[in-house]
């Protein structure tokens, strides 16, 4: 009864978040919050973490990876924010410099903790150099090998774009459509929960599949003042191999393959 329950539950979550939109969040402070927190936020319908695994320092972020197995252990789906390391002095603690190389590892570590989630790569102002063209390659560079390994079988996710209308002009120019092929998740903290209100169109996307709606937000009883980000998502047209839609359809069908007695 307790596995047919589960099935139940799955999926009519997974229906939730795949056909009509549902909500996610994700922690900007370097805090672990234990399960019982993430069990609480999924009370309160958060089905989806987004952690990161990797920070601008060229660095692993253990603290997010953490936050990542609780969550998972409290029953919420998972996803990843890579924010690379990429500055003008190639300044990075683990030295790797190039997109390739920095994705290679990101791979590797999320195989060896078998972290199963979508990744976003952080397009943000965090040192990034003034080199537009140099930019733009990076992000191919890093895109184009966690696609190969998906192709290739090495990697079981794909990967989208997590940036602001302002951070994206900046650092690659608002008319540059070289990843627009890829999911965006967009940040604009507008406190509106939808995927339309004061979008425009940039970087030859005509809408997000995520939008950030708030971020820095200490007041949610979960947490114990420890700041979140609130994010909505929604299904969108996948232009890519592995889009987000495809790959939450597969995820909730291996989940409800797992709990279901008659496999």
């Amino acid at each position: 009864m307790k596995s047919l329950f589960l099935l139940f539950l799955l999926l009519n979550v997974s229906s939730f978040a795949y056909g009509q939109g549902g909500l996610a969040i994700d922690i900007p402070a370097k805090q672990v919050l234990t399960v019982n927190q993430f069990s609480c936020l999924g009370t309160q319908g958060y089905g989806i973490f987004i952690g990161q695994v990797y920070s601008s320092d060229g660095a692993f972020d253990e603290i997010g990876i953490q936050n990542i197995i609780n969550a998972r252990a409290a029953g919420i789906y998972v996803d990843v924010y890579i924010t690379p390391c990429r500055n003008a002095n190639n300044n990075c603690t683990n030295g790797l410099i190039s997109g390739s190389d920095q994705a290679n590892a990101i791979i590797q570590r999320m195989n060896d903790a078998n972290i199963v989630g979508f990744l976003f790569l952080v397009i943000a102002r965090n040192n990034w150099p003034a080199d537009q063209t140099g930019n733009r390659a990076f992000i191919l560079n890093f895109t184009n090998t966690v696609k190969t390994a998906f192709t290739n079988g090495a990697f079981a996710s794909g990967i989208g774009i997590y940036t602001s209308y302002n951070d994206w002009s900046q650092i690659v120019g608002s008319s540059w459509s070289g990843a627009s092929d890829m999911d965006l998740f967009w940040v604009n903290w507008n406190g509106k929960p939808d995927l339309t209100t004061g979008f425009t169109p940039f970087g030859g996307w005509s809408a997000p599949c995520f939008h950030q709606y708030a971020g820095n937000v200490a007041t949610n009883n979960c947490t114990g003042g420890v700041p979140i980000n609130y994010d909505y998502h929604a299904s969108c047209t996948c232009k890519d191999e592995v889009c987000y839609n495809k790959f939450v359809k597969k995820r909730s069908e291996r989940s409800a393959h797992k709990f279901d007695r008659r496999h």
